[in-house]
């Protein structure tokens, strides 16, 4: 069976499209990442030590684990943004939950819980030292200075100090401070020598928490995450780990879920390694030890450790005002680069209409008005090209035993008609890494998580269903606005120029049936942009059809 120039091009556009579909559900990687290898190997950063080393020179002994007959105490510090608990355990950070962000669009609907409390005692922000690591002091109970906080939106600063001392060996003090309008916490880790020895010893500070194998899911990244300064963003596997993994002249590190973050932040212009360890497993321990280098403490003088900590959403204006390279974890993969203007788009009109899903419609229209030149010559190379097919069929006929002579006439009829064959494909390939950076926009901006736009769509991150009182088989409600794509681009079809016998016209109408089918689980803002870009294509052949009438 032979093919004429638009009948190849239409099939390959068709062909590209199902398999990119194909791809992108089935087969596609998450977003790149470098190798998950450590830039330099140096010595392990031990998670558990029964009997604490001490550098040579130091203290008689860092005392063993220290369990007084007290119970230990919750500090509840709340701001605008976050409300946190603390425990005197190891003065670490037990749970915290945004105010701003919900579990589900439910109504009855628990605030996001981002650090989780549980009885296995697996908290984040332990500080220790390399030699000892920070399981002895994480057993340890410090006292706080105060038993709650609360924000007064006009304060700016507020604090809460813990402090543990032994006579004659050691004081560690480790105060938080909080401001009302940022997701960043600060920590001061102060560590005074009360013995008669200097001490040398390298900080860290760990990140824990229990985790299955390989968390998120074939499109989001979700696990511990590095910042290198030589080597970028480090989006580490959990199986790469094996068991532990050092990476060296790290910037920061952190844990990354779908839509938020946790990070540690040292000091800039110092160098710091991340040790990341996984005991593996269902319910696998993670440890993040962000590890500084070498300090020494002089007989009753005291070093001040300072690190920032942010725990809160994958926001790109929030994590922009941060610096640090922060917003860099924002990361859409291969169509980043359309992805990020996108969203920052989308973000502006959000600003003065409030609407997301009314962003995404005239974020469509700007899309094909940009577009309009190359798909009005493709809709008016298509009408010629039916046109011409009459014309066509008769070299074919004329010229069957002789290719070249064919080739030749069709081309000749093609320059006196100033039509290309080529060009009905060609603006609908160049949608293509539109679309798909839409797709990955709309799986991992956490602007578009849980926003509305009209009626019973209520979450445009996730698909439309309309509850109907009963649930359909695979679906739950009924896939409204992905039965309105399939029906526009079935419309659409109807009134594109088709040339070709009827059996291939026949095989490219059950194109929009395919892609009902590829669209009813896409996230609902995905099946917005689709659909509406079918009723502009439709209005603009409209108007090329009615000329050429």
């Amino acid at each position: 069976m032979e093919f004429d120039s638009e009948k190849r091009a239409l099939l390959a556009f068709v062909l590209t499209m199902v398999v990119l579909l194909v791809w992108a559900k089935f087969f596609a990687p998450r977003a790149p990442q470098k190798k998950a290898e450590p830039k330099k190997v140096v010595e392990k950063i031990e998670e558990k030590t029964p009997a604490p080393k001490v550098a040579v020179g130091g203290p008689a002994a860092i005392p063993q684990p220290y369990r007084p007959k007290v119970k230990a105490r919750e500090v509840v510090v709340e701001t605008p943004l976050y409300v946190a608990t603390f425990t005197e355990l190891g003065a670490r950070l037990k749970s915290l939950t945004l105010k701003k962000y919900w579990e589900t669009t439910k109504k009855d609907s628990r605030l996001k819980e981002l650090v989780a409390a549980d009885s296995s005692r697996v908290y984040p922000l332990g500080t220790g030292f390399q030699s000892s690591g920070s399981t002895p002091f994480d057993n340890i109970i410090f006292r706080a200075d105060t038993k709650s906080l609360k924000h007064a939106v006009k304060e700016k600063e507020l604090s809460v100090a813990f402090v543990w001392e032994v006579e004659g060996n050691i004081r560690m003090e480790k105060v938080f401070t909080f401001r009302p309008d940022t997701y960043l916490m600060g920590l001061k880790h102060r560590v005074t020598n009360l013995s008669s020895a200097a001490w040398e010893d390298s900080p860290q500070i760990t990140y824990q928490k229990v985790v299955g194998k390989d968390e998120g899911s074939r499109y989001i990244f979700e696990g511990p995450t590095v910042f290198l300064k030589e080597g970028g963003l480090e989006q580490v596997k959990l199986k790469k780990i094996k068991k532990e993994m050092v990476l060296d002249n790290a910037l920061w590190a952190g844990y990354e879920s779908q839509y938020f973050f946790s990070a540690i932040l040292p000091p800039e212009g110092k160098n710091f390694r991340v040790g990341l360890h996984y005991s593996g497993g269902e319910n696998g321990l993670l440890t993040i030890a962000v590890v500084g280098a070498p300090s020494t403490i002089s007989p009753g003088k005291t070093r001040t450790f300072t690190y920032e900590l942010f725990f809160g959403p994958k926001d790109l204006k929030v994590l922009g005002k941060m610096g640090r390279r922060l917003k860099d974890v924002v990361d859409f993969g291969w169509f980043d680069l359309l992805a990020k203007p996108l969203l920052y788009l989308m973000n502006l009109i959000d600003r003065y209409i409030g609407n997301y899903g009314l962003a995404i419609i005239i974020v469509t229209i700007l899309i094909k008005v940009v577009f309009w030149p190359l798909t009005h010559k493709s809709y008016e190379s298509m009408r010629v090209m039916k046109k011409l097919q009459p014309k066509l069929k008769e070299f074919k006929e004329k010229y069957k035993g002789d290719k070249a002579k064919q080739n030749e006439e069709m081309m000749g009829l093609y320059r006196a008609y100033n039509v290309n064959p080529m060009s009905g494909c060609l603006p609908m390939l160049l949608q293509v890494p539109i679309f798909f950076a839409f797709y990955r926009m709309l799986y991992s901006a956490i602007e578009l998580r849980h926003a509305p736009f009209m009626l019973w769509v209520n979450d445009l991150s996730s698909p439309d269903r309309l509850p109907i009182g009963f649930d359909i088989p695979y679906l739950g409600g009924l896939p409204v606005l992905t039965l309105l794509m399939g029906a526009s681009m079935f419309i659409q079809q109807k009134m594109t120029p088709m040339s070709g016998d009827p059996a291939q016209q026949k095989i490219f109408m059950f194109m929009p049936l395919i892609f009902t089918v590829l669209f009813v689980n896409f996230p609902a803002g995905l099946t917005l942009y689709w659909l509406v870009n079918n009723v502009l294509s439709i209005i603009q052949q409209y108007f090329i059809n009615k000329k050429g009438d």
